[in-house]
């Protein structure tokens, strides 16, 4: 119900916790990476900014109106940008370089939200904002820095290519991976489903 109280499990002890969520995240996953020794894998999916709409730490956003929840999901975005670059940041150098960073988007903005869409093209949806969402690949191996790419390409695509980038198969069920395309230009798919 709120980003700075809520119950945390860790290795099955259950706590409660004020420190803004995002932040504990970040700070939890800085600490596992630094107690790594051999080559990993971290997922890390956030909350924030999720409903409900709430103004994250002052210093992490310059957004100048949060009196609404659309000020609100925009601050709790930039904090959110704030906190993934200061666990980039803090990561020492020689794993900073060899890690593959994939930032991606869920499925949309809540309708409430959206700006220059109708309700009807919002999260959960069918069309722009419900299908297609930010993909960003950074690290070593990506050869097209800064490149945009029309390319499709579902999620179930990740699993696949983060295999395929460790040295294995090019394919995890219905998942192909786009390997080719950090390097390449060229085409993922011809077509691909929603419903």
């Amino acid at each position: 119900s709120s980003y700075t109280d809520y119950q945390i499990i860790i290795d099955q002890a259950v706590s409660r916790e004020s420190t803004y969520a995002t932040q504990k995240f970040m700070n939890l996953a800085a600490d596992w990476i630094e107690a790594q020794s051999q080559s990993w894998f971290l997922w890390m999916t956030y909350i924030a900014p999720h409903t409900p709409y709430e103004v994250p730490p002052d210093d992490t956003y310059t957004q100048a109106d949060v009196s609404d929840n659309y000020g609100k999901y925009l601050a709790s975005m930039e904090s959110l940008d704030h906190y993934i670059n200061q666990l980039i940041a803090g990561m020492e150098d020689d794993v900073k370089a060899n890690t593959l960073f994939i930032l991606v988007g869920d499925n949309g903005t809540d309708n409430e939200l959206l700006r220059g869409y109708s309700e009807d093209h919002g999260k959960g949806t069918v069309y722009e904002d419900g299908v297609r969402v930010p993909l960003i690949i950074a690290g070593p191996g990506v050869g097209r820095a800064g490149a945009i790419d029309n390319s499709m390409i579902q999620s179930l695509d990740l699993p696949a290519l983060i295999l395929n980038y460790m040295g294995g198969a090019g394919s995890f069920g219905d998942g192909k991976s786009f390997l080719p395309l950090l390097n390449t230009t060229g085409s993922h798919r011809e077509y691909q489903y929603t419903e």
